[in-house]
């Protein structure tokens, strides 16, 4: 299945990715892991021949995705209403789409569309879920140990500084090393897709507030 890059400005920011040139049928929508992007899904689409709408959607500040505004922190229900929104955007563009779509998440995303899922149940024909099965979850006496640590980063005035790779050859062998290991061929996708030169070399497009800890988490009750 051929893919080419997409950007769509919803009403709440602009997402960007990749997809085929299908118009007719329900749409099925891609989310990646956290810190990948987009590409991540192309060996899967090898394997894929769609008569249907895809799209492998790369979420806030990820890729090429539009970054959150500096005031703002990543929120993971923010990502599932940024999806959603997203989904109506692609409803009204797509012929005789219907109202339902397919969800496919891989780690990350998988969290994201089991929110969806839950959240909006009308919305959604089929629930793919790869590494990922729900978020992390916590004890509630430590929810004011994470909210502690999360005010005091995000508190911080000062900016994080994007580590700047040399070549593209070292930024490939630091992801194959990194949390969720991978093939350098794997890897080799994220970095075409996810990083762009500057002076000195190569850095990540991802927005690293990304980085910093989650506010509140989830009980085992809740998820």
């Amino acid at each position: 299945m051929e893919l080419g890059p997409f950007s769509i400005q919803t009403d709440k920011l602009r997402l960007s990715g990749y997809k085929n040139s299908v118009r007719h049928g329900v749409p099925v929508i891609a989310l990646h892991g956290w810190l990948d992007n987009a590409a991540s899904f192309l060996p899967l689409c090898n394997y894929l021949n769609l008569d249907r709408p895809f799209y492998a959607v790369e979420m806030a500040g990820h890729g090429w995705s539009e970054h959150r505004p500096s005031s703002s922190s990543y929120h993971l229900v923010d990502n599932v209403v940024d999806i959603a929104v997203f989904i109506d955007s692609v409803l009204e563009q797509i012929d005789d789409a219907g109202e339902k779509v397919t969800l496919i998440g891989h780690s990350l995303g998988g969290i994201v569309c089991s929110f969806l899922a839950a959240s909006m149940p009308e919305k959604v024909d089929k629930l793919i879920l790869l590494d990922s099965l729900g978020p992390l979850t916590d004890e509630i006496e430590n929810v004011l140990p994470q909210l502690k640590k999360a005010v005091a980063k995000a508190a911080q005035t000062r900016e994080s500084k994007k580590t700047i790779y040399p070549t593209k050859e070292m930024a490939i062998r630091v992801r194959m090393m990194g949390i969720g290991k991978v093939s350098k061929e794997a890897a080799q996708l994220l970095i075409e897709r996810g990083t762009e030169e500057v002076e000195g070399g190569y850095i990540w497009r991802s927005d690293p507030k990304l980085l910093a800890p989650s506010m509140v988490r989830f009980s085992e009750k809740q998820v």
